[in-house]
């Protein structure tokens, strides 16, 4: 592939992510007015470290139907569309980054480690998902190894996410 293949790729999976996160969105928009603050967000428990946090969530989603269904269906779209969307918006970042770089040395074997950690991190969270789920249906002590398993994907992406962008900068920088 070249360049130009690994661009038109990148912006196709940017506007195909983009427009699964505004689906969620869109679909998170639906919690009744009841519902307040972080709680209208349907992947708020990827953050709840402490069972009795999720226990509550889950409890104020329950007293004020239909947020449950509306919070299983922004899981399902995350699970079904966002995250095989960004995770290989990822890989083909770091893919692309390694694409520039020159073929013997290490910058490229690196860049080519973490476009697989991409999908990893997508894989982390269908692993947080699957916890996630599990919370809503009052097993909320999985919620300190979901939370976990979610900090453990944001690492992943944010480090291939700025090592990948931060090569590609250079590239254009130096028209390499």
């Amino acid at each position: 592939m070249t360049s130009w293949h690994y661009a038109a790729v990148v912006i196709l999976l940017i506007a195909a992510t983009g427009g699964a996160g505004l689906l969620i969105s869109r679909n998170d928009a639906g919690f009744p007015s009841t519902i307040l603050g972080e709680r209208r967000r349907s992947a708020i428990l990827e953050w709840k470290m402490q069972p009795a946090e999720a226990e509550a969530i889950v409890m104020d989603w329950n007293a004020n139907q239909p947020s449950m269904s509306i919070a299983r269906r922004g899981l399902l779209l995350d699970t079904v569309l966002f995250i095989p969307l960004y995770s290989t918006l990822i890989a083909m970042l770091c893919f692309w980054a390694a694409h520039v770089s020159a073929s013997i040395g290490s910058t490229r074997t690196v860049l080519l480690a973490l476009g697989w950690c991409g999908w990893v991190a997508g894989a982390f969270d269908l692993i947080e998902n699957a916890g996630i789920l599990a919370e809503t249906y009052n097993h909320y002590f999985v919620a300190t190894p979901t939370a976990c398993v979610a900090l453990m994907k944001w690492g992943l992406v944010l480090s291939a996410s700025l090592v990948a962008i931060g090569r590609l900068l250079v590239a254009l920088i130096l028209r390499r």
